[in-house]
């Protein structure tokens, strides 16, 4: 067939000529150009024919009809929708169309640039692969240490820009190791002295274990004469003599009891028992205190040490080696401050011997970070220099992908650009409206009423035909009428599956099952409590229904293997809500193959008792939040959600 959009002149007069007349003009394949009109009604049409010297032969079937006004609304809406569709298709990003696109696309969740960034996006043909470069470049010159430099690490260093590093990494060190031998004598310091404390403590503990021994002794001695009774005093006019010395005894023994309670501060747990030892009982409790006094000595005495440490007291203040020490630290900090390196002013003011050495662990801890964070200084600078060379947007994007791993840059950039992309083009589409939709169903409905009607629709003038198609733009489309002129189309649902009889129910969804799996095999099918679901899996809408849906307990089928199985029991399962999930009034996403079948499937689904849940891309804009209030606000009826 001749290329009639070669010939600007005859295509603007057929534009107008579709426009006059208002109906479309069949163009049959072979040359010279075959044209079914009526001369009479197209002169100026052929008049162009003659003038751009292109063949024609005008052949005016007897059974060719013109279409008719409904026909042709039909068509302009059937036409619209591909358009649409195309729009969706053929929107290009590198090597991706957009339905690819939106097919692969992920959520970015948390992971996202900020909108001041992706508002600033060109879209422009090479924008997505530079930015992908410099992301590389930056990931290899970047180290996640290098926003705490930023941040905090050139605050302690008085180092700005690049210098010579070795030599003040040297001068680090040796300061450094003369605040290191420091902090060692001071510890060496605070030992002797706490030993020399605990020395002290010995002595106590000796006269400690002294007292038990002489309490133990006394008591053998008692016990060896008397046995295990308490002595009674004897009457003024006893006789008994073994009384006597019995009673002695025991006097002797409560004397050296009692010597030992006030001399060493036993703390007895009865207190009827202090400086009051009465029996044998009395003397055994006595012993047991102080044995646990003895157990805990050390402890105690760690803890007296310690606290007597931390005082200011002589220790501090008077002890020649503490002063000498404190000396030694305040000269070594003054010389640190006078290098001219370091941000931060030394100065010690503790009068504390523990503060002195708090402040320096503190100071040697500062000075260990800074020097780490200055071996660091030539590789900050190259990426400092990488970063500051980049315009302002490329800042912006590295200044937010620094919030997350760098080995996540890349993925997070191409999701958020892409993202935004998808935002930036859908805008620019035309919507094809549901109640446009609703109307291309309901024509699609009676076009194939009057299709199987054995209408003369189907003669065969038509075979092979071609559909130029004209819009209001002046844009001319060519569609190919065999779809919908010679298409089987066996699907004769007129009513619900639940109001078909038993013995038919079966058959019906079989037929059913196969007109769905022959557009695609890309469904899901979900069983719940309460509700069933068919659902067009693009790669996103089975993600967030389910995310959206397992709280109520769902199982999940393919269709690749027992798909036809699983989709008759599902269509056959009247007793519950039934719901079909599609994208843009497609069975198979993104393409408008067989769309009449397709809108006739539909169809027939929706006879059959599916509520269709239809998820537009344009009204969604591919928000996942957007979607999933849009799933819930109709399947709530099934589900109080």
């Amino acid at each position: 067939m001749e290329n009639i959009q070669e010939h600007p002149a005859v295509m603007e007069d057929i534009t107008k000529q579709a426009v006059i007349n208002g109906f479309y003009n069949a163009v049959f394949e072979g040359k010279p150009l075959h044209l079914s009109i009526n001369m009479h009604e197209h002169q100026e049409l052929i008049s162009a024919l003659g003038q751009a010297k292109i063949p024609y032969v005008i052949d005016m079937p007897q059974d060719t009809p013109k279409l008719s006004p409904e026909i042709s609304n039909i068509h302009r809406l059937v036409e619209r929708f591909r358009h649409h569709h195309k729009n969706l298709s053929n929107q290009l990003l590198g090597p991706y169309t957009l339905q690819e696109i939106l097919s692969k696309r992920k959520l970015a969740g948390h992971k996202s640039l900020s909108f001041t960034i992706t508002n600033q996006f060109a879209f422009d043909k090479e924008e997505l692969s530079k930015f992908k470069t410099l992301i590389e470049k930056a990931i290899a010159l970047y180290k996640s240490e290098f926003s705490v430099i930023d941040k905090h690490g050139l605050q302690h260093l008085s180092i700005k820009h690049e210098q010579n590093i070795e030599e003040v990494i040297r001068e680090y060190e040796n300061d450094i190791e003369r605040l290191e031998n420091l902090h060692q004598r001071y510890n060496r310091a605070f030992l002797q002295e706490k030993s020399h404390i605990i020395e002290q403590s010995g002595h106590k503990l000796q006269a400690l274990k002294t007292a038990l021994e002489n309490m133990e002794f006394a008591l053998e001695q008692y016990m060896f004469k008397h046995g295990n009774a308490d002595a009674q005093k004897p009457g003024l006019l006893s006789l008994n003599k073994a009384l006597k010395l019995q009673y002695e005894d025991w006097t002797s023994l409560l004397e050296v009891i009692n010597k030992e309670i006030d001399a060493q501060n036993i703390t007895v747990p009865e207190p009827y028992i202090q400086n009051n030892v009465q029996s044998i009982a009395d003397i055994r409790l006595t012993m047991s205190a102080l044995q646990m006094k003895i157990t805990k000595f050390w402890d105690k005495i760690d803890k007296e040490v310690d606290d007597q440490l931390k005082r200011i007291n002589h220790i501090n203040l008077f002890n020649p080696v503490f002063q000498e020490l404190f000396s030694e630290l305040s000269e070594i900090l003054r010389s640190m401050t006078a290098k001219g390196i370091y941000a931060k002013y030394f100065e010690c003011n503790a009068r504390s011997s523990l503060k002195q050495l708090e402040y320096l662990d503190e100071a040697i801890f500062t000075l260990r970070k800074e020097i780490e964070d200055l071996k660091r200084i030539p590789e900050y600078f190259k990426w400092k220099h990488f970063f500051d060379a980049q315009s302002p947007l490329t800042k912006h994007i590295l200044t937010s992908l620094q919030n997350h791993e760098k080995e996540e840059w890349q993925e997070i950039f191409e999701t958020n650009y892409i993202n935004t992309y998808c935002e930036h083009e859908l805008l620019k589409i035309d919507k094809f409206t549901d109640q446009d939709y609703a109307a291309m169903m309901d024509g699609a409905k009676r076009l194939k009423q009057f299709i199987n009607s054995g209408s003369d629709f189907k003669t065969s003038a038509w075979q092979g035909a071609s559909m130029i198609v004209f819009n209001q733009s002046g844009f001319i489309n060519e569609t190919d009428s065999e779809e919908f002129f010679k298409e089987e189309l066996p699907l004769k649902i007129e009513k619900p599956i639940a109001e078909t009889h038993l013995t038919d129910q079966i058959s019906v969804a079989k037929s059913i099952a196969r007109a769905v799996m022959s557009i695609s095999r890309k469904f899901k099918v979900y069983h719940m409590q309460k509700a069933n679901v068919l659902c067009v899996d693009d790669g996103i809408l089975p993600h967030l229904f389910v995310g959206e849906m397992k709280k109520f307990g769902l199982k999940e089928f393919g269709l690749d293997h027992y798909g036809e199985e699983r989709l008759i029991e599902s269509l056959i399962t009247t007793d519950k809500p039934q719901y079909l999930i599609c994208r843009d009034g497609l069975l198979n996403v993104g393409n408008t193959n067989r769309l009449f079948t397709q809108l006739v499937t539909i169809q027939a689904l929706q006879t059959a008792g599916y509520k269709l849940i239809n998820v537009d891309t344009l009204s969604t804009r591919e928000d996942s939040f957007k979607i999933r209030a849009f799933i819930t606000e109709e399947i709530k009826s099934s589900y109080q959600v």
